[in-house]
């Protein structure tokens, strides 16, 4: 029993879990629920709407010239459906 203590000890530091709670995490939460609505307005309306991650943020930030203390968790491609 003491021994699997210590190796959660060790997995946790090694491999700490992300929290729930924090500034960041908040607005990614809120940033994500309004997307979610402009996403289903969108589809309503029949506008097509992609959303994106992984792309470089700090790149479209310079680009656009963002300040560095806003972050861009996602972006939303929208435009008219393409039909074959």
């Amino acid at each position: 029993r003491m021994g699997m203590c210590i190796m959660q000890q060790i997995v946790r530091t090694l491999y700490p879990l992300p929290t729930l709670f924090g500034r960041d995490t908040w607005s990614q939460k809120n940033t994500m629920l309004v997307a979610m609505t402009y996403l289903l307005g969108c589809t309503s309306r029949g506008i097509a709407t992609c959303p994106m991650e992984g792309f470089d943020g700090s790149g479209i930030r310079r680009a656009l010239r963002i300040p560095r203390r806003y972050t861009i968790p996602l972006i939303v491609a929208t435009g008219t459906p393409y039909h074959v």
